[in-house]
């Protein structure tokens, strides 16, 4: 069974959340906050979204559990 969760989270632990084996992705709603789109801060959004895929590009190392 694999899992993609969605709740929680962040740029800070979306690494640990993938370094699980049953992970296969996550969400990121801290990319695209309510705020950012109202304000039409869509370059903030893009940067948000790069830092994730750089973030997740990085090697993983799984963990059992």
């Amino acid at each position: 069974m694999s899992f993609i969760p969605t709740g929680s989270i962040s740029a800070a632990n979306i690494q640990e959340y993938l370094s699980f084996n049953r992970i296969i992705a996550c969400g990121g709603s801290w990319m695209v906050k309510d705020a950012f789109i109202k304000a039409g801060n869509f370059a903030e959004i893009r940067r948000l979204t790069r830092k994730a895929v750089n973030l997740v590009q990085q090697p993983v190392r799984y963990q059992e559990k």
